[in-house]
């Protein structure tokens, strides 16, 4: 292995690139690999001294030359095409083609429950799950996997991470969807490209100790996006101090954003009316109400926070989300190289369920309700709706300047759980979505 300067040529155009490599791997992923070069994982290298610099940080623009006209033209219409797809996204959102519809929903099998969704924990008129009482050692207290079966009742479910598959209450309701990936192979390697990314920048970040514990785990934690919380009057974008330009490059990675697409393109299929629910109010904040320095986080994602995990092997304690939109589905996904049949399990207590979670696979659950053993990569914060719904004012400022709406929104909290939970589509209206004559909109 040593550093050298390579051609190589993919897709009818020859590149040069400096990188550590050997010859062999190196043409066998320019002859196979289905995505530009600029794609491919290539460290930086330092031409003159031939060594490959570790320390330099990894970014979206590490390219070789693109200054000759077949690479400027190349560009070009690579620009207009994700013009295009961005212009189709906020007309359509992620409108599903007939396709996805065949693939997805047409062949889904139901995982069909034995549980009710009526009673679950809520409080703040219905906008956050209850708070969890707190018992620290329990919550870190690990087990086998034998041990949840044998002795606890526990059923360890085995899913590949591939295909899509509902999980229903007794109502027929899908409260939680196991997502699977698209079968794009592409889409995996990004994923893997997303996770050498974040494991890059944590290994080049100096963590305090005080971010390396928090209450989901013994691992640094950070949340990025929109947050409104107790002692906000407007919603503000979460403040991670030195942390916050590292965190942007992450978010910006366009491997990352692909991912948070899809995230986002599962809950608008399989949950409709919860996806307009949210999206809709916050359009309503980023486009009208405008609270400063507070902008979308992803540009094809309708999820305004994330949460972005460093260490390698996290492990999470048992939690609930419970400041996260109660009925709202967070989105997880499982990345890094590890073998799913010994860990990397993804945990809902209350269902007493193991789900078997693989690599590049994403589960959506609602995580403010359900104790579980995971973190959410996208979500909703509850809060964030309610100060929306109040027309962008705290239930003070809402009682003060129109006491007439503040006394609708007091009333709404006796019901606003059934119609929040009433936003989980059933099986059958998904099914219907994908017969002749059906549009999505008829689920909203």
């Amino acid at each position: 292995m040593s550093a050298l300067l390579v051609k190589v040529k993919l897709r009818g155009e020859t590149r040069t690139i400096v990188a550590q490599v050997d010859i062999r791997g190196l043409f066998e992923r320019a002859a196979n690999d289905t995505q530009d070069v600029d794609d491919a994982d290539v460290l930086e290298c330092d031409v003159q001294s031939s060594q490959v610099n570790s320390r330099k940080r990894p970014t979206d623009n590490d390219s070789d030359d693109k200054s000759t006209p077949e690479a400027t033209k190349q560009n070009y219409h690579k620009r207009k095409r994700a013009e295009k797809r961005q212009e189709m996204y906020n007309s359509m959102r992620h409108h599903p083609t007939e396709r996805t519809l065949q693939e997805t929903v047409d062949l889904a099998e139901p995982l069909q429950l034995e549980f009710s969704t009526c009673p679950l924990p809520v409080m703040g008129g219905g906008y956050i799950g209850a708070n969890e009482k707190s018992n620290r050692p329990d919550a870190m207290k690990q087990y086998t996997v034998d041990e949840l079966v044998n002795e606890h009742g526990f059923t360890d479910f085995w899913w590949d991470g591939i295909e899509t598959i509902p999980v229903l209450d007794n109502d027929g309701r899908i409260f939680m969807l196991l997502a699977g990936r698209p079968m794009d192979p592409a889409y995996v390697k990004a994923a893997t490209r997303a996770f050498e990314l974040i494991m890059k920048e944590g290994a080049l970040t100096e963590f305090e100790p005080k971010v390396c514990q928090n209450k989901r785990g013994d691992f640094p934690a950070f949340s990025v996006g929109s947050l409104y919380g107790i002692g906000h009057q407007v919603p503000k974008e979460k403040s991670n101090g030195k942390y916050t330009a590292m965190l942007q490059r992450i978010v910006a990675n366009k491997d990352v954003r692909r991912l948070a697409a899809f995230m986002s393109s599962s809950v608008q299929l399989w949950s409709p009316r919860l996806f307009h629910h949210c999206d809709s109010r916050l359009t309503t904040m980023f486009e009208k109400l405008k609270p400063p320095g507070v902008k979308k986080l992803f540009p094809k994602s309708f999820f305004p926070t994330a949460a972005i995990n460093f260490g390698g092997k996290v492990r999470t304690f048992k939690h609930r989300d419970t400041k996260n939109f109660a009925p709202g589905w967070c989105s997880v996904m499982a990345l890094g190289s590890f073998d799913p049949d010994v860990s990397g399990k993804f945990i809902v207590w209350d269902l007493k369920l193991i789900i078997r979670f693989p690599h590049a696979a994403t589960i959506n659950i609602p995580s403010a309700l359900f104790t579980h053993s995971n973190s959410p990569i996208q979500y909703v914060p509850g809060e964030l709706l309610h100060w929306i719904d109040n027309g962008g004012c705290t239930d003070k400022e809402l009682a003060k300047e129109n006491p007439k709406k503040y006394a609708e929104m007091q009333e709404k909290k006796k019901t606003r759980w059934e119609e929040g939970r009433a936003l989980w589509a059933t099986f059958e209206e998904i099914r219907g979505i994908g017969r002749k004559g059906s549009q999505v909109s008829n689920c909203r």
